[in-house]
């Protein structure tokens, strides 16, 4: 299940289901063993909880980093297997894939009108508490 996937079946509430209903800055530290057996932690950048019930862990990062270590970064792979175990999605973006330019230029301009939440509450009646204590953030 980590990776990208696509849903084009619209929900209930009317809203695409690819929208975010909520988001978590640094979610929580994975802990994982690398392969010479030492424990290592990493901490992913955000969570993003979608409307139709995908949740999801971002990391952005810098091409050149992941190039460097000549395979996927360890890191990578641990998020993976355990997103994988969860049933979540693990996404990451770098330098090379976000968007740059008059695309980021556009981005940039449109999301002053975007709104700060949903008017129709059926968009968010599913999203759970945060984990770990933490306030969810609604979009």
């Amino acid at each position: 299940m980590c990776g990208v996937s696509s849903a084009s079946a619209p929900t209930a509430a009317g809203l695409p289901p690819t929208s975010a209903v909520g988001s978590s800055r640094q979610p929580e530290t994975f802990t994982f063993a690398t392969v010479d057996g030492r424990l290592t932690r990493y901490t992913p950048d955000f969570q993003v909880w979608r409307i139709d019930g995908r949740i999801e862990i971002h990391e952005v990062t810098v091409e050149a980093r992941r190039q460097a270590h000549g395979m996927l970064p360890p890191r990578e792979v641990a998020a993976q297997a355990l997103c994988q175990a969860r049933g979540w999605h693990y996404l990451v973006h770098t330098d090379q894939t976000l968007p740059s330019g008059y695309a980021y230029a556009n981005l940039d301009t449109l999301s002053a009108f975007r709104s700060a939440s949903y008017a129709d509450p059926r968009g968010t009646i599913w999203l759970p508490a945060a984990p770990m204590g933490q306030e969810a953030r609604q979009l």
